[in-house]
């Protein structure tokens, strides 16, 4: 391995184990914003209609902490900056980022009243990977979803690849096809197929065409 490979090997392990967060919600779980989502997605289950045992959809799980319009998260959070990893491996060369794959586990679900928040880990940086797309590395970050009382409800593992394309495929310097913002848009970057099923460890795969391995 050269000293370059071996600085770049250094700087990116720097990179894992950090839990940030919390980042809050700006409002709690409530029945007006079940139904426009149940109503938005068709989802008549009588689970989801209000009444004394009314629950939330588990999909609904990351709506509960995205940031407003102006990009800002609720009051409470921390001021730490969620997708800093990847300002980072940018900064080493590798800019442009696809999600590869998204991995949920349901433990219970959400009653109108809870308060939301959400903690991520950067978990895993491979080594050094060729593709298609080019060459870079794939980051996964384990995201927790806990309420005010700090029970965890759910948690998702997200892989995304973090690369440089071949020269001339990214003349902007910018060619994102799902960066941070994915994870607000259910993390699918472009072209990806998006697999949902809800319950109890369900899986969401966002998986575009990559050769090469994790």
């Amino acid at each position: 391995m050269s000293n370059t490979s071996q600085s770049e090997a250094l700087q990116l392990q720097r990179l894992k184990g950090h839990r940030l967060g919390p980042y809050m919600s700006h409002n709690p779980v409530s029945a007006t914003q079940i139904w426009q989502w149940c109503s938005a997605m068709g989802d008549h289950n009588p689970s989801y209609r209000a009444g004394p045992q009314q629950i939330a959809p588990p999909a609904m799980m990351q709506m509960w902490t995205m940031r407003d319009f102006n990009d800002q998260y609720a009051p409470g959070s921390t001021s730490a900056a969620p997708y800093q990893v990847f300002e980072d491996m940018r900064a080493l060369g590798y800019p442009a980022n696809v999600a590869v794959s998204y991995d949920i586990r349901f433990h219970r679900y959400l009653r109108v009243g809870e308060r939301a928040k959400h903690f991520t880990t950067v978990v895993n940086i491979s080594e050094r990977k060729s593709t298609r797309l080019g060459t870079g590395y794939f980051v996964t970050e384990r995201v927790e979803y806990l309420t005010a009382d700090e029970n965890v409800f759910a948690e998702a593992l997200i892989t995304y690849f973090q690369y440089q394309p071949p020269s001339g495929d990214c003349p902007s310097g910018d060619c994102r096809s799902g960066d941070g913002g994915c994870r607000d848009r259910a993390r699918g970057g472009d072209g990806c197929k998006i697999q949902h099923r809800t319950g109890h460890g369900a899986r969401v795969a966002c998986r575009p065409a990559l050769a090469g391995g994790r």
